[in-house]
């Protein structure tokens, strides 16, 4: 009785594997990345960092909530309390310091330094020191 378990448990498992199949994902610290269901080699470090990823790759996130708001952006740097916070599907931007391009949702953009473009909501390519 116990092989039959085993022989019906065995390609359950394989296929819930094949289903949500990621790889060179790390998360560390409560809530952080944990609804990523497709997204590849993202680094989430910091309670509910990278939170809402789902699909987003070659992301990192780090800080309390760094990132909070990325669903499927990609090549995203969030380092700081609530960096990029506001970013949902924006690609290849850097936030770092705290609350540093919090509302942010465009593409390309550096912020550096506490609370650096804090107040910037759209637009691309943009430097903030």
């Amino acid at each position: 009785m116990r092989k039959k378990r085993l022989l019906l448990i065995l390609p359950a498992m394989l296929a819930i594997g094949l289903v949500h199949a990621q790889t060179g994902n790390t998360q560390l610290g409560d809530g952080a990345g944990v609804n990523i269901t497709s997204g590849d080699y993202d680094t989430f470090i910091g309670d509910s960092a990278g939170y809402s990823v789902t699909s987003g790759s070659y992301n990192t996130h780090v800080g309390f909530g760094a990132g909070y708001s990325n669903t499927s952006g990609s090549d995203n740097s969030t380092l700081g309390y609530r960096a990029g916070f506001s970013n949902t599907t924006g690609t290849d931007n850097v936030y770092i310091g705290k609350f540093a391009g919090y509302a942010a949702t465009g593409t390309d953009n550096t912020f550096v330094g506490s609370e650096a473009g804090y107040r910037v909501t759209t637009g691309a390519d943009n430097t903030f020191i």
